[in-house]
């Protein structure tokens, strides 16, 4: 089996359930719709790690520091990243 399937149990139409192979996808996750901001690395569903700042500095100070302390952290490059997601608010 290619190691970069992944077997999930995820499609739902017309109420059935259906496995299907899913790619293994690394995303980052970017939250800055409240006051602590939040950076995260997952793998399909499993968060590989994530940072906080609770400091009272402006997402727009704190924020690629995290990112880039978070990717060397797990030794990662942005060519690694499959997805970006971020949220819309507040």
């Amino acid at each position: 089996m290619n190691k970069n399937v992944d077997f999930c149990t995820i499609l739902l139409y017309k109420g059935k359930v259906a496995k299907r192979k899913v790619r293994i996808m690394k995303i980052l996750s970017i939250d800055t719709s409240v006051e602590i901001a939040q950076v995260a690395v997952l793998e399909n569903k499993t968060v590989l790690k994530e940072i906080h700042d609770q400091s009272k500095k402006e997402h727009s100070e704190t924020l690629m520091p995290m990112i880039d302390e978070l990717m060397k952290s797990l030794n990662l490059t942005l060519d690694n990243i499959d997805l970006i997601a971020c949220t819309k608010g507040p």
